[in-house]
């Protein structure tokens, strides 16, 4: 049953993809980038259905013995594969809806009547001299934030109590990683109008170092991709997805991404000692380090098993972006805006009743993304969170592709549509307002001044 599902999931995401190519013929169209990072973990699957016993000594030593259970395996299967018909067809929905509010909100945010004023203020000194500050801004937020966890060195050595240790330091973290990655696909963008190679890898290479110095590989992920979208919609349509250089960079970042695990699970000073370990530990933990960590098997057993025995949350885990703009040096008990800290800790067997503080919870955190929904309403909250993730991702292509793929709403659209849907989880509707908050200060301090020259 375990290989049957997952074969499902992987032929109709391709049926998926086949589909909308015919339609479509853009490889970067929004259900193109859905399958590509559903594929992800629906291999991960597969391959653990051809390996159980990996299955058993990597997934379910994870997880509290009271969740080994197949049978909330193969129904986590199932709600998968519901999942992606659900987002498949909203996305389609979303890319043919005309007039929304949704639109209404994205012409506030991006100050519709300047837009194509933009366009013509792209390639001047004073766009560079704009994106240049937002990006030295977040340098400096950046910065202090290291300063504030007491140094890159003390942070690698406890890489594995990242979430319990940046507890209070959500805001320079979440403004520094938008503000370097918004700014710095601007400035890549500027230097390659300009014909500046030099320039336009160096931004690259320091805004990489920058994401992935904090022990997180989301955000390398994230930025690599948007490179690649932004480089699709405004320089160069591409027929395929994967090239000789894709290629040759994919064990490039497999081999960091592994690097970084490595440093989660010891501290940084055990491997100054065993540099020899390092390597030996990236080579080990390939399958549970890459092939088990892009998927999600454990944590969704988790869900399904706790709330077996458990009442659903009815909203209680939403309340924590309620607190979310209070500092936590005001409010010592202030739960968590990171809600998958309560997943962790309910996968080490322990009952959780949100809100609560952070220091009653386990320091690290299980992304629960959309499943989120279920946490909270069951059945019909995960299909609810899925349609509506997916209705938003399509009314986002529809509106850039309205602006003519304008420089400023194309960059927005490259870094969210990374990783498939927007995720609606308490930290994913954080991490999307914090976007779009930040994106519309910047146009309102940096392009909203100079209306004159955006006469339309």
């Amino acid at each position: 049953m375990f290989i049957i599902l997952s074969f499902i999931n992987i032929i109709l995401l391709f049926i998926f993809k086949v589909f909308d190519f015919k339609k479509s013929k853009n490889i970067f169209s929004p259900v193109a980038l859905f399958v590509y990072f559903a594929l992800i973990p629906a291999f991960s699957n597969l391959y653990f259905s051809l390996n159980i016993n990996s299955f058993e000594e990597i997934i379910f030593s994870q997880i509290n013995s009271k969740f080994h259970d197949y049978n909330l395996l193969y129904y986590s299967l199932i709600l998968t594969v519901i999942s992606n018909i659900i987002i498949f067809f909203s996305i389609n929905l979303g890319l043919n809806s005309k007039k929304n509010i949704i639109n209404t909100f994205f012409d506030i945010i991006f100050l519709k009547k300047y837009l194509s004023g933009y366009n013509r203020y792209l390639i001047t000194k004073s766009f560079f001299y704009s994106s240049l500050f937002i990006y030295i801004s977040g340098l400096f937020v950046y910065f202090l934030f290291i300063n504030k966890m007491g140094g890159l060195v003390n942070i690698w050595e406890e890489l594995n109590m990242r979430s319990k240790n940046n507890s209070g330091l959500g805001y320079y973290q979440t403004y520094y990683t938008i503000a370097i990655n918004f700014s710095s696909l601007l400035l890549y963008f500027y230097y390659k109008k300009k014909g500046n190679f030099f320039l336009k890898n160096l931004i690259v290479i320091i805004t990489i170092f920058i994401s992935g110095s904090v022990g997180a590989r989301g955000p390398i992920i994230i930025y690599i991709f948007s490179l690649l979208i932004l480089n699709h919609y405004i320089f160069k349509r591409k027929s395929r997805l994967l090239t000789i250089k894709s290629i040759l960079l994919i064990p490039i970042f497999t081999f960091l991404i592994l690097a970084l695990l490595q440093l989660r699970e010891k501290p940084l000073s055990f491997f100054l000692e065993n540099k020899d370990l390092l390597v030996e530990g990236i080579v080990e933990d390939i399958e549970s380090g890459l092939i088990a960590r892009v998927g999600r098997l454990e944590r969704d057993l988790v869900i399904l098993g706790y709330f077996d025995n458990n009442e659903f949350w009815f909203g209680k885990s939403y309340l924590g972006l309620i607190y979310a703009p209070i500092p936590r040096s005001i409010f010592p008990e202030k739960p968590p805006v990171d809600s998958g800290m309560y997943l962790r800790s309910m996968a080490l067997g322990r009952k959780v009743n949100p809100p609560t503080s952070v220091d009653t919870l386990d320091g690290s955190s299980w992304p629960e993304h959309n499943w989120a929904g279920y946490m909270n309403f069951g059945l019909l909250g995960l299909f609810f969170l899925n349609f509506l993730s997916g209705y938003i991702y399509g009314v986002i292509y529809s509106y850039v592709k309205k602006t003519n793929f304008n420089i400023i709403v194309t960059t927005y659209m490259a870094l969210i549509f990374i990783g498939g849907v927007p995720i609606l989880s308490p930290p994913g509707i954080v991490k999307q307002i914090t976007y779009l908050l930040i994106i519309h200060i910047i146009l309102l301090f940096f392009f909203l001044p100079r209306k004159i020259k955006f006469t339309l």
